[in-house]
């Protein structure tokens, strides 16, 4: 699994380099400002259309980025609790099995739910993740195996036939997780969303006369809760971490264990 390097930073690092970078250009548009005034008479006034212009393209986006983060989030969400409900179905239909190959299947099925768990446990860490993968992988196949042998059995045939259905529609929604994880909001949006921001607090201290008190404190704000929503979208756009997170999802799935404790 590939996560970029921008997704791998954390997001308060971001932010507080959005923020530092806003001020920063706020403070050169100003004296680029006074220095073009006096250089060429220009009225610093004329470029309140631009600036009109620039603040609503980046309300646009910033909107635009929120609800695509937004939107990832409840996915995620839908997602868990998906998996948790064939995970479960799966972990019920191996009652319809006798034993010993019932407790078999219990034991194999114990082995892909911590793998999945450890899928959700672990961030965006790539290393731990292509690990619980594999896991999973491993115990499924073992799963798989275990079901395909036991269907060759005419007294087992209605049994298997319900646990294929099961054990199809528990492993399709990993490849949905997967894919999921990946979609994240694209680098070049938020490189955009980063770059009008900055471009925002320069038109803001170009067409600053007088740097005030009051001004700054204004400008200050602005820089502030601009990059405060970048962060909640950051946030949005990273389930697993941070400070919104699926982790009152994840409990349908460690929830799953107490289906698997010896009957």
């Amino acid at each position: 699994m590939h996560f970029t390097v921008l997704y791998k930073t954390e997001a308060i690092y971001i932010v507080l380099g959005v923020f530092l970078a806003t001020m920063a250009m706020t403070w050169l548009g100003h004296y680029a400002g006074i220095y073009l005034s006096k250089k060429s008479k220009i009225d610093k006034k004329d470029s309140g259309i631009i600036s009109s212009g620039l603040f609503g393209l980046l309300a646009f986006l910033l909107g635009f980025t929120f609800s695509m983060s937004a939107a990832r989030l409840e996915k995620s969400r839908s997602i868990i609790a998906e998996e948790a409900n064939c995970i479960g179905t799966a972990i019920l239909r191996c009652d319809l099995y006798n034993e010993p190959d019932r407790s078999a299947m219990r034991q194999d099925f114990r082995d892909y739910l911590e793998a999945r768990l450890d899928y959700f446990s672990h961030g965006a860490d790539p290393v731990y993740i292509d690990a619980a993968n594999t896991a999973a992988k491993a115990a499924g196949n073992k799963i798989w195996a275990r079901v395909t042998n036991l269907s060759h059995d005419p007294k087992m045939l209605v049994a298997s036939n319900q646990m294929v259905v099961a054990l199809n529609a528990m492993f399709d929604i990993t490849v949905t997780r997967d894919v999921n994880s990946q979609s994240m909001v694209p680098d070049p949006i938020m490189w955009m969303l980063f770059i009008l921001t900055g471009f925002g607090g320069f038109l803001a201290g170009f067409t600053t006369d007088i740097f005030t008190l009051k001004s700054w404190i204004i400008m200050t704000l602005n820089a502030f809760l601009t990059s405060l929503v970048i962060y909640i979208i950051i946030d949005l756009d990273r389930p697993k971490s941070g400070l919104i997170t699926t982790k009152a999802s994840d409990k349908a799935m460690t929830d799953l264990r107490s289906l698997l404790s010896e009957k």
